[in-house]
């Protein structure tokens, strides 16, 4: 997580794009100096977690596809994981 000093606005997640093979467990880390989640945007919430500052918690993707996630309490805080079947290009 990526928080300009006094641009609230910019604040985000980085990278914004990540590509992994299915599987792969994903740790996100929050560097940042305020509370903020990892939040699926996708129906049914298959993941959602909180992290404190200096926290950080892992995610495991284990379905090919598209799985776009935000900050529940930053909204213009938002990230893509793609999920690829094999070794991503």
């Amino acid at each position: 997580m990526f928080e300009p000093a006094g641009r609230e606005s910019a604040w985000t997640f980085a990278p914004h794009e990540l590509r992994v093979p299915a599987g792969t467990a994903v740790k996100f880390v929050n560097m940042g100096k305020e509370f903020h989640t990892v939040t699926s945007s996708d129906t049914g919430r298959p993941f959602d977690v909180g992290l404190d500052s200096g926290k950080s918690a892992t995610v495991t993707f284990a379905t090919v596809g598209v799985f776009a996630y935000h900050c529940g309490v930053h909204p213009q805080m938002t990230g893509v994981v793609r999920v690829c079947g094999g070794a991503c290009t």
